[in-house]
């Protein structure tokens, strides 16, 4: 990742984040997580006033390193340590996470700066955050997602982006097999609705499984060490994943 821009040089706060990232064994305690989400808000509203997209996306990796999931996130399960909310944590794209009891990261201050220059010398990284219709808590965009992955196939999200179409897809087969059985619709059915079409149910479930097999295949390469990837994609394979494992709206 390219961050040529002078303004982008590290805070006191996201000098704990790199520290941190180098050992994961330190832990963030209350006070120090405190501290270093105030100090990306204040380098947030400088580079957001002064329209600094390389600054803006040090802070969108700083974020990541903070609360994006494993093995990507330093903090994953040490959400009970999380400081008490402040409304400017949404200005961050700071979330409560009702289900992991504590803050998510939406990727929003990418979205703030693909927003401010769409084809700034930082785009192979801005450009990842049009995937997500506004929040990382959303369904993908397939079609963005492959749109991302033909204009930087070697980009900085490319190899993450090889596991969301994975599981992307291999959501779809399931709201597809789920309306093959006649099974009652749910909220799982409104998120993955759109990206149903007037097909035939078998030949979209045929071509849903062909893809979620692609994107898993590629995805178990770029990540040999992942046991849960090759086990998915050898489920996918035989068109029998895990049913009630999903990856995108979670109950």
């Amino acid at each position: 990742m390219k961050f040529s821009s002078a303004r982008a040089a590290l805070s006191l706060g996201l000098i704990a984040v790199v520290l941190c990232a180098m050992s994961p064994r330190l832990v963030f305690g209350q006070d120090a997580l405190e501290a270093t989400l105030d100090g990306i808000y204040r380098d947030y509203s400088e580079f957001r006033r002064d329209r600094d997209v390389g600054g803006l996306v040090v802070l969108d990796w700083a974020l990541r390193s903070l609360f994006q999931e494993p093995p990507e996130g330093i903090l994953r399960g040490q959400f009970l340590r999380r400081p008490k909310w402040k409304a400017e944590y949404e200005d961050i794209g700071i979330e409560d996470n009702h289900w992991y009891e504590g803050y998510i990261y939406t990727g929003k201050v990418l979205l703030d700066a693909h927003r401010i220059n769409p084809n700034s010398a930082y785009r192979e990284s801005t450009l990842y955050s049009k995937i997500w219709n506004g929040s990382e808590r959303a369904v993908p965009s397939p079609q963005a997602a492959e749109a991302y992955l033909r204009e930087f196939p070697a980009g900085p999200f490319a190899d993450h982006l090889y596991v969301k179409l994975a599981y992307f897809y291999d959501d779809l087969y399931k709201v597809i097999h789920r309306e093959t059985t006649g099974e009652s619709r749910d909220y799982k059915y409104d998120c993955f609705a759109p990206h149903l079409t007037q097909r035939p149910l078998q030949e979209q479930l045929r071509t849903a499984q062909s893809l979620a097999v692609k994107y898993y295949e590629v995805a178990a390469h770029v990540r040999p060490g992942n046991e849960n990837l090759r086990r998915a994609f050898a489920n996918m394979k035989q068109g029998k994943p895990e049913l009630y494992s999903w990856h995108f709206c979670p109950d």
